[in-house]
């Protein structure tokens, strides 16, 4: 089993910054994604908050920043992490497909997954009109009906990509006012085939052989139910980090975020964490990048502090 100098998880923002950073310096660095081009970034259809960029698809994105770390050096290995444990010469990585890699250091950037909704009919009719990405899914759905629920920046942001496919978008959202940020609010009200029901959730999915005909919506003062006709329903109930497997073996927030200090430390000794599985986040991209780049830095330090201690014992 070789053991590499810095591992990194994760093919998001974090993950590739990192990783960049990392080889920058002079590392030898592995990162370890099932996909490796950009995460949740190839979701996103339009990414305006990132300084410097202009307004950019993060389906392109994603890909052109994987081939500029690919280009730089880093090797990528296509696999999930499936468990992560300190062993007696650095830490040890067991992969999906039954290799196990050992790293001097690690830098956790898995990123967050999208969080199911829990809502009946959501898995029936998962993936004949249930739909969490309207990026990837949106063109099939070009010249009909969609609901969007949630009120956050996702179901924002794709209720208005939608709305330049669809021929109308109903936005079912929580509260008088959606949470969204202002830029994705002002365009969700330019967008003219876009209706938005207040102060209502989403209940159920109805549908039939063919996949989804309507969605129940339930408001959230009255309790009473209104049925909306829709040919696909787009479910934004939130992010959740992706640390299924580091429970038990990394300190994880009530949350299921990682806990580091201020210069990236998780609870294991030589295991850094960035991005949006860090707890306290500012869940954007320029963090994510930031955290990459400074998580990077860190183990950098680790490897070095390392060195010393080895020489030390050495007598050298």
């Amino acid at each position: 089993m070789a053991r590499r100098e810095i591992v990194v998880v994760g093919g998001g923002m974090a993950g590739l910054s990192a990783a960049l950073i990392a080889r920058q310096i002079g590392h030898d660095v592995l990162l370890v994604d099932p996909l490796a081009g950009g995460g949740q970034l190839v979701n996103i259809g339009r990414i305006e908050n990132y300084p410097g960029l202009g307004e950019v698809r993060g389906f392109d994105l994603g890909p052109e920043l994987a081939a500029r770390v690919m280009d730089a050096g880093v090797e990528f290995e296509l696999s999930q992490v499936t468990r992560l444990a300190r062993g007696a010469d650095g830490i040890e990585l067991a992969l999906d497909s039954g290799r196990t890699l050992s790293a001097a250091t690690v830098i956790l950037a898995m990123g967050s997954t999208v969080r199911r909704a829990g809502i009946e009919g959501e898995e029936e009719f998962q993936g004949r009109g249930v739909s969490y990405c309207g990026v990837c899914d949106g063109p099939f759905f070009a010249g009909k009906t969609v609901v969007v629920a949630g009120g956050g920046d996702s179901a924002a942001d794709e209720a208005a990509h939608l709305a330049t496919l669809a021929a109308r978008v109903v936005l079912v959202h929580p509260g008088r006012a959606m949470h969204a940020m202002a830029i994705a609010r002002a365009r969700i009200e330019a967008a003219r085939n876009v209706e938005r029901v207040h102060e209502s959730r989403v209940m159920r999915i109805i549908g039939g052989p063919d996949g989804v005909t309507a969605v129940v919506a339930r408001h959230e003062g009255s309790g009473g139910e209104r049925e909306l006709a829709a040919d696909g329903a787009f479910l934004y109930a939130g992010l959740e980090p992706s640390t299924a497997f580091l429970r038990g073996a990394v300190e994880l927030d009530a949350a299921g975020h990682v806990i580091t200090d201020a210069r990236l430390d998780t609870s294991v000794p030589g295991v850094m964490a960035a991005g949006d599985i860090r707890g306290g986040s500012a869940r954007l991209l320029i963090a994510a990048a930031g955290d990459g780049a400074s998580a990077a830095v860190r183990a950098s330090q680790w490897l070095a502090e390392g060195g010393r201690r080895a020489r030390e014992r050495a007598g050298l």
